[in-house]
């Protein structure tokens, strides 16, 4: 093992305007200690990576999901919890199994 320590911080998530104008992309870079892995593979700090709809994220900590947002204004990124140890948004524990919308400054761990 890499570490005893556990990660303050995961991952960061950033969502990145698709060539051409044609949607946009969800991204993720490690900025862990520990190590983050997609789909059983662990990434390389520091550099981000495409998320998929079908991809797997350091095991099954939180679903992510797209939601049209109301009157069909953007989109907006929504979180919920299925870990069994809990997922945190900006410290506070989340009610597992239901979603969340996730705003620019949150820290999700």
């Amino acid at each position: 093992r890499a570490s005893d320590k556990l990660s303050k911080a995961h991952a960061t998530l950033a969502l990145q305007e698709a060539p051409e104008g044609t949607g946009w992309i969800l991204m993720v870079k490690d900025v862990s200690s520990n190590g983050t892995f997609l789909n059983s593979n662990r990434l390389e700090p520091n550099q981000f990576v495409q998320l998929r709809a079908s991809d797997k994220l350091s095991k099954a900590h939180a679903t992510l999901a797209l939601q049209e947002a109301p009157e069909g204004t953007g989109w907006i990124l929504m979180v919920k919890d299925v870990s069994s140890n809990g997922t945190f948004l900006n410290s506070n524990r989340l009610e597992p199994n239901q979603f969340v919308q996730l705003r620019a400054s949150d820290k999700l761990s």
